[in-house]
């Protein structure tokens, strides 16, 4: 902008006045840049937060990579111990043969809830009995309703297996692993003696078999002391 004044000497001049600062293009231009970035460091900032504090809480539950797959869960433990057990196989039964490899006691993260058959109950332990059926007949393993007692806990539980015991043919031997929540565990040395039993029956068509042989209840006593 453009004004005329008169000077001293009588003559008329044109002075062009500056814009003030806050007209000029440029710095309108300057306030949009650092305001774009500003708002755009704080959404960054908001999100970086909130993906730490996920990590965060991710990493705090899964700070211990000890774990048992089951069910479709991961059981997170925090100390255990394993017991190889020898001189228990069951010959009683004509049909198989049946012995304990080992047994392990392990110690449940605080707070972990288990089994959907359970209905999420807490539990503070696991047990895992790794044991041997050899078929000496073609026989059936009931393994999915086998029981497990733990005298020194006073507990008794239904056992889950992810093997697929059923049927086995003659001169076959199958070994796998069968888990029992525990509920009330201070500590992996509490479990001293542990009674496992399951129940097989024959699948032989033979006519000269014994009917008393049909079927068989395996009661296997562990001593973990």
């Amino acid at each position: 902008m453009a004004k005329e004044i008169k000077g001293e000497d009588g003559k008329t001049y044109v002075v062009k006045q500056k814009k003030p600062w806050y007209k000029r293009w440029w710095v309108w231009v300057i306030v949009a840049v650092v305001a774009i970035g500003i708002i755009g460091a704080m959404s960054s900032g908001d999100g970086g937060d909130s993906s730490d504090s996920s990590s965060s809480d991710t990493a705090s539950s899964k700070a211990n990579s000890n774990h048992l797959r089951l069910d479709g869960e991961d059981i997170y433990y925090t100390n255990s111990k394993k017991y190889k057990v020898k001189d228990n196989a069951d010959t009683s039964w004509p049909n198989a043969t049946a012995k304990v490899n080992s047994v392990t006691i392990y110690k449940v993260e605080k707070g972990y809830t288990y089994g959907t058959k359970r209905g999420k109950k807490a539990i503070q332990g696991m047990l895992a009995i790794n044991v041997t059926v050899k078929a000496l007949k073609d026989i059936q393993v009931l393994m999915n309703i086998a029981t497990v007692s733990i005298p020194s806990i006073n507990e008794q539980h239904e056992v889950e297996t992810k093997e697929d015991w059923d049927d086995i043919d003659q001169g076959i031997s199958k070994t796998g692993t069968v888990y029992i929540p525990i509920y009330k565990l201070n500590n992996v040395k509490d479990v001293k003696e542990v009674r496992f039993k399951f129940d097989c029956q024959s699948n032989s068509d033979n006519d000269d078999d014994d009917i008393d042989n049909y079927d068989h209840t395996y009661n296997i006593n562990l001593d973990l002391e």
